[in-house]
């Protein structure tokens, strides 16, 4: 990761987090795998190489992790089983201006998006709720009601010219920081691209949100 400069963390709309970023230098890009989509339109569960609707990678210390699919509660779900270690998200590359919305919160009532629905509606994901983390390199997760963690522009890496990438290294919960090789308990993400920017989480056209469970 990169060297740490201190500031300060401040709750704004369209502020972005800062994540250290690193990576593995394979250059694996996100293609869609036939297994992932066949296992989402089937509602089967089964292993993944990436999510099915976002093509979402998890990687630890330049391995990546496994992936299942699943229905929850009446949703589709990815878990994926995680070391304790920080890990990285990779995802195909958006527009520049485009933002990554990562929500998350420790039990699944963040599973809560609807297809359609607004998202200035959303507790999470509504404007204002954006968060900003200006120690470079610490990778801050923000958990629950401390907001959702935005990520755009010079703040993700890129990979390659198809995939790019945010390292999380540490939560901060309960006005705490706790490196992930020390978290306790499973982290519940919704994670939110809003690619037709009409300010709305659609599931077609293409697929805008993804729930994922981070199994510890």
């Amino acid at each position: 990761a990169a060297a740490v400069a201190a500031a300060a963390v401040i709750t704004v709309a369209g502020v972005v987090v800062w994540p250290g970023l690193r990576g593995d230098g394979t250059g694996h890009t996100p293609t869609q795998s036939p297994s992932a989509s066949a296992s989402a339109a089937s509602g089967d569960t089964g292993e993944l190489s990436r999510t099915p609707r976002l093509g979402l990678e998890f990687w630890q210390d330049g391995t990546q992790d496994a992936m299942s699919f699943a229905h929850r509660g009446g949703k589709d779900v990815v878990t994926v089983a995680m070391r304790k270690a920080p890990f990285e998200l990779r995802f195909p590359k958006q527009a520049e201006d485009v933002a990554v919305k990562v929500c998350a919160w420790t039990d699944d009532s963040v599973f809560n998006l609807q297809d359609g629905a607004s998202v200035a509606a959303n507790p999470c994901l509504r404007p204002g709720t954006g968060l900003a983390d200006y120690e470079y390199g610490s990778g801050t997760l923000y958990l629950d009601n401390e907001g959702h963690n935005e990520f755009v522009g010079s703040r993700i890496a890129h990979r390659s010219a198809d995939q790019d990438q945010i390292y999380v290294a540490q939560t901060w919960h309960d006005q705490q920081r706790t490196p992930l090789r020390q978290w306790q308990g499973d982290v519940y993400l919704t994670i939110f691209i809003d690619k037709n920017k009409d300010g709305r989480a659609r599931l077609t056209g293409p697929a805008e949100y993804e729930f994922v469970v981070l199994h510890f």
